[in-house]
């Protein structure tokens, strides 16, 4: 019987979002479940955005797809609101708001003018992409730009990358 490989996970005892660093005093290895319980009990002790996604993530709470959009959207609020008011309205002025999408900040379809589409007919005019332009493309919508698309890594692979990991990290193993 092969034994069961049990993944650890590093985890910051004080989290880099609360100021915590990458020395090997404040990392600590634990499973999966032991790390999800960690972010489960820092969110319910202080409340961080930051703390309730890797929870939730790490738990499988979350599908991938939408824990990086809820992410994402919570970067962004942290970003805007560190912003000055002066930065905020000079990224307003600049920012074209009905090009969001499809749809303008009403969530109306916008549609452009025959002016405007006359405008980007003319500046595409003989701009034609190089061979290897084309090349690469063509490869990487492909995936072959990358050896590893399309497979996995078996156990052992998974886990000398973890020790290479590790040790860089000045973690004894």
């Amino acid at each position: 019987m092969v034994p069961k490989l049990i993944m650890k996970h590093l985890h910051h005892i004080i989290p880099k979002h609360m100021g915590g660093t990458d020395d090997p005093s404040n990392l600590i290895e634990l499973t999966l479940e032991e790390h999800a319980e960690a972010h489960r009990k820092l969110y319910e002790e202080h409340g961080r955005w930051q703390d309730k996604y890797a929870w939730l993530g790490l738990s499988g709470m979350i599908p991938n797809k939408e824990l990086h959009k809820k992410v994402s959207s919570e970067a962004a609020k942290a970003w805007w609101k560190n912003l000055s008011e002066n930065d905020r309205e000079k990224r307003l002025e600049s920012f074209n708001f009905s090009k969001i999408g499809n749809k303008n900040a009403l969530g109306k379809t916008w549609k452009l003018s025959e002016e405007t589409k006359k405008k980007v007919s003319f500046a595409k005019t003989g701009v034609k992409k190089t061979d290897e332009v084309k090349k690469r493309q063509s490869e990487a919508r492909k995936g072959s730009g990358n050896p590893m698309f399309g497979k996995t890594q078996s156990p052992e692979t998974r886990e000398k990358i973890r020790q290479a990991a590790l040790s860089r990290k000045g973690v004894k193993i």
